[in-house]
């Protein structure tokens, strides 16, 4: 996508085709770095606990590129209503699979996910609040999520963090 704008803003703006080919190359290599750091990050959690739960499925994209499998609690919509069996689904599979922790996301209430840990521990199981991810928005400049690559990086190591818990540990 990055490359079909660049050549779309060269061909619009002539006049400044050299600076937007050299910012191209410049952003380029700055998201091939990234990509490798991501790559590496997650190659340090087991494959076993590549298992990332999140309030909806707005990490797709992300699981399919770092080999991780992603479950949303409410599809790609934020606006469906959790049901009971939903709930009951998403509590199994955090048992089935001994999932130390689940996800919020910066831009969806944590009530959902909070109620998945209280079912977990219902049933006598622990599970963590692994952290916030940056899903529909980057953060503000003081978050160290203030650029989309930024943001990717943010979310790696908060999803590393939280995946590489102990179960049983905190949770808050």
């Amino acid at each position: 996508a990055t490359k079909q704008i660049s050549e779309t803003l060269k061909n619009t703006l002539q006049n400044k085709k050299e600076a937007i080919a050299s910012r191209y190359e410049i952003y380029s290599l700055q998201m091939d770095s990234t990509h490798e750091a991501i790559e590496e990050i997650i190659k340090e959690i087991p494959q076993s606990q590549r298992v990332l739960l999140t309030a909806h499925d707005a990490f797709s994209y992300y699981g399919k590129t770092y080999d991780i499998d992603v479950n949303g609690l409410q599809g790609l919509s934020t606006l469906n209503e959790m049901g009971l069996q939903d709930r009951l689904n998403f509590i199994d599979l955090v048992i089935e699979k001994n999932i130390s922790s689940v996800f919020v996301e910066t831009t969806v209430p944590q009530k959902a996910m909070r109620s998945i840990i209280e079912g977990v521990q219902d049933r006598g199981g622990n599970l963590n609040l692994g952290g916030e991810l940056y899903s529909d928005a980057i953060g503000d400049e003081n978050s160290n999520a203030d650029t989309y690559l930024k943001m990717l990086l943010h979310n790696t190591e908060t999803i590393y963090a939280g995946l590489t818990q102990e179960t049983g540990s905190n949770t808050n």
